[in-house]
This record gives C-alpha cells, structure tokens and sequence, in this order.
C-alpha cells in the first residue's frame, strides 16, 4: 500500500515541476521514488537539501514527512528566485554557507566540496545520505571521509525503478544512498569501509585524482610554480 501512495506523490511531483523553468535536470522518477523509500523509513526531523535548485526534492520532502524541519542549499540566485515561486511560505532556512544544525538526514543535489562533506560527516546524529544522480566522485569522497569520521556505514546504489510506473523497457538515473549505522572507534568502521569499496567505485576516483595530478605537474607552468615555491621555501 505505502509503494502505491509513493507511486501517486512522486507522479505528481514528477509531473508538477517537470513543466516549470529550470525543470532540465530535475532529479527523475527512479530518485524520487527511492528519496521517498528512505524518507518513509527513516522518518527525519531535520533535512538539508544541498543544491535545492527550483524545489524539486524540497517540495517531495515537505509532502513525505510533514512535521520535519527544512534547510535548503543554494547557490544560484536564479534557482532561488525559481524555488521561491514554486514553495510558497517555504518554514525553512535557505543557506549560502553551511551551518553547523545537526541534520540527520542529507539529500545532495549539487557539486560538494571536501571541506563541506567534512562539515556534513560531522553531525552525530546523521543517519542518511542520499546522493542524486550519478556523482561518483562525490559517492567516493563521503565513503573515505566516512571512515575518517569513525562512521560504518552501508552504501546502496539503486537501479533504475521505471518498472514501478510501467515502463520496465526504459532505463533512467535512480541515486545512491549512505546509511550510517555507528560512530566511534572500532572494527565495523574499517571493515564496512572494505565491504563498500567496490559498490562505490571510489578506486576509480582515486585513480583519477591521481592521473589528474600528475598531469597537472607535467605541465611546463606547474612545473616552473613549483620550482619557484621550493626556491623561496630554501631562500627563507
């Protein structure tokens, strides 16, 4: 029964914000629907909707789970113009900087820097991340940064769910999701950090930072900044 119910709201929030400006790259019915699993299953009272964009996900948040508080993160003040139009009376705060509110549930919706996720792995009481889209390269440094936060904590990617709304021969983007079980110093961080490595691709991430640094360091203008650093550094 409660499947059926998020079939109808995440169709009507689909259809609703589909037809309006900046609609390009809202998150799909797949995502919806799984944001919608997590959020029925975990019920959260604090939500931070990192990259809030015209309101799409904020919007599922507010219908799903009504007695939870709201923060959204947004940087471009068209999309904020945009989701004010489109969440009337919105309660919550829209940040431009990260607070330190003990969120325990965290959608992420937008390019997240390091120091950021650092900021995000610090709430004690965090018990979800869900990650819109693909961002693997986000997916990978909230794993590693996990473990540097004494988090264990499983990670899910999901398939696509069209088969839920007919439309089992098409394939679309569905999200992926950390669920943080423990904190503290022990075993079942490094170990559940082992179990996760493969599912969240981050070797290949590191591999690319990897490549990218060195490519950067190739490079004849690299080469001669850090020539110039490491002469100064030996002058002082």
């Amino acid at each position: 029964m409660q499947i059926e119910e998020g079939i109808q709201v995440v169709q009507e929030n689909f259809r609703n914000f589909i037809e309006k400006d900046g609609s390009k790259h809202i998150a799909t019915l797949s995502s919806q629907i799984n944001l919608y699993r997590l959020l029925k299953s975990y019920e959260p009272n604090l939500i931070l909707d990192w990259g809030g964009g015209i309101g799409t996900l904020t919007k599922l948040c507010l219908e799903v789970v009504e007695k939870a508080n709201i923060d959204v993160f947004e940087r471009n003040e068209w999309c904020i113009g945009e989701f004010n139009k489109n969440i009337l009376n919105f309660k919550g705060s829209i940040l431009k900087e990260l607070n330190s509110a003990n969120y325990d549930f965290v959608i992420i919706d937008d390019d997240i820097s390091r120091s950021e996720i650092h900021k995000i792995l610090s709430f004690p009481g965090l018990k979800v991340i869900f990650v819109e889209g693909w961002r693997n390269r986000t997916v990978g440094h909230i794993s590693k940064r996990a473990v540097l936060h004494g988090f264990s904590a499983k990670f899910f990617r999901s398939k696509s769910q069209l088969f839920l709304f007919g439309r089992a021969d098409e394939w679309e983007k569905s999200g992926s999701w950390f669920v943080m079980e423990h904190k503290g110093i022990h075993l079942d961080v490094l170990r559940s950090w082992i179990i996760r490595w493969r599912s969240t691709r981050e070797g290949k991430e590191v591999i690319k930072e990897f490549y990218y640094w060195i490519g950067r360091m190739m490079r004849p203008a690299s080469r001669i900044k850090s020539l110039k650093t490491l002469f100064k550094v030996r002058i002082r």
